[in-house]
């Protein structure tokens, strides 16, 4: 038996109208986990909804009728699977191309393959202990890289979805149905390189967004009871997290790592030993498409602001220059306000001009053709003569007004080659435009 709570079988309020369209269906009944399921009737239908995901594309999605008739009591799964194949596709393409089975929170909170795969890249390991299994994209990962894994989720149905997906992905780990403080205790003598948890941000069906202390489990009381035997932990959080609050109640000596990649800050990525003096360290790592990465810190900040002489700082060329989100998850963009060659646009620090070009793993860098300010009506009025008819808005600091709204007050359509950036002073707007 696969446990009492599950979200494979359809509930009675589920037979709803056949005419109702499949994208208006209320998905919230998945989660109705009340009725008990045998492991071989999901054996016997998981072919057919591996199916519905390699068929990547649906031309026409079938009706409920359809639906309900080919699945049965597996409707509700088979529903979800028409939902979520682009999103599989998009964020887990071996996983699609494999016909794995997925849920949606699980699908929400787990790592895309690429991040998955770069995690077990600089964090070799020869054992790994995962205590919030969820939908196992790291386990594979560490797994597909050489490691032992092994893992454990409290929810037995979603268990149960990661063995079988263990098998059509050609791997093969432990994954227990238990919480992570009773495998942590069970796993005490088992000597490992990394304890990878990642806890679960939501309460009730809402997101927690970065309160931390509301995420299951909580990290700070694992790791005060395990650490002593499980010293070295990888912790992957929400980036709205906030890392002082986390040093604050965290031991030991941990890196922050924000990992940003195809223009998101993906996730806030915590290497902790326990056994070590506590001790900080920031990083925002730039992942590209190919697996390649850049790192920004402290230190490289410092390197590359000795390099520049004072000759090449003070060319007559301008640039705007914005750092990208994992910058600012840990606060880095205020190492720019040292940097004698670069100048702070906006009280919060996020928008600078600089004498020199910068490195693109830091942000937009952009060169000024021309600079504005006054009112949006003057600024207008000059764009008009420089023939200036298109251009992206970029706004910062401007008292609340969007970007939209500026755009279309100075009457510009958007622009793949020229950006405007705006912001707003006591005298009124100053705005670059940039190529």
């Amino acid at each position: 038996m696969l446990g009492q709570r599950s979200f494979l079988r359809i509930p009675q309020e589920a037979n709803i109208s056949v005419a109702i369209p499949i994208i208006a269906i209320n998905f919230a009944f998945f989660m109705f986990r009340d009725l008990i399921y045998k492991i071989n009737a999901f054996q016997g239908i998981s072919v057919a909804l591996s199916e519905i995901i390699l068929q990547k594309s649906q031309i026409k999605s079938p009706n409920i009728a359809e639906i309900q008739k080919n699945f049965g009591e597996f409707t509700p799964l088979a529903l979800e699977q028409y939902k979520l194949a682009p999103k599989v596709w998009k964020k887990l393409p071996q996983h699609a191309e494999a016909g794995c089975i997925c849920v949606q929170r699980a699908l929400e909170q787990s790592s895309s393959e690429a991040i998955a795969i770069w995690k077990s890249q600089n964090y070799p390991a020869g054992r790994l202990l995962s205590v919030t299994g969820g939908l196992g994209v790291d386990e594979w990962a560490w797994v597909k890289s050489g490691s032992e894994v092994r893992s454990c989720d409290i929810q037995q149905d979603l268990n149960a979805l990661v063995r079988h997906n263990q098998t059509l992905l050609g791997i093969s780990y432990l994954r227990a149905d238990t919480d992570a403080a009773a495998f942590l205790k069970q796993h005490k003598d088992w000597t490992c390189d990394w304890v990878y948890i990642d806890p679960d941000r939501r309460q009730d069906s809402e997101r927690l967004g970065g309160y931390w202390e509301s995420f299951q489990p909580r990290v700070d009381r694992l790791i005060a009871e395990f650490g002593r035997f499980q010293p070295k932990w990888l912790i992957k959080l929400s980036p709205m997290t906030d890392f002082r609050v986390l040093r604050a109640a965290l031991p030991g000596k941990i890196r922050f790592n924000s990992l940003y990649y195809q223009g998101e800050v993906k996730e806030l990525l915590l290497e902790l030993d326990a056994s070590q003096e506590e001790s900080t360290e920031r990083r925002a790592i730039h992942l590209e498409a190919n697996g390649n990465f850049q790192v920004f810190n402290a230190l490289e900040a410092s390197n590359f602001a000795r390099q520049i002489s004072p000759e090449n700082s003070a060319q007559d060329t301008a640039y705007i220059f914005e750092a990208h989100g994992g910058i600012h998850v840990l606060d880095l963009h205020k190492l720019f306000v040292e940097m004698p060659f670069m100048t702070g646009l906006n009280t919060q620090n996020t928008l600078f001009r600089s004498s020199i070009p910068l490195p693109s793993h830091w942000g937009r860098c952009k060169k000024v053709i021309q600079e504005f300010e006054g009112s949006l009506n003057a600024i207008k009025r000059e764009l008009k003569a420089c023939n200036i008819e298109a251009a992206s808005v970029t706004v910062r600091d401007a008292k609340g007004v969007r970007a939209e709204t500026i755009q279309g007050k100075l009457d510009l359509k958007e622009s793949a080659t020229h950006t405007l950036f705006v912001t707003q002073n006591q005298k009124g707007f100053r705005a670059w435009l940039c190529s």
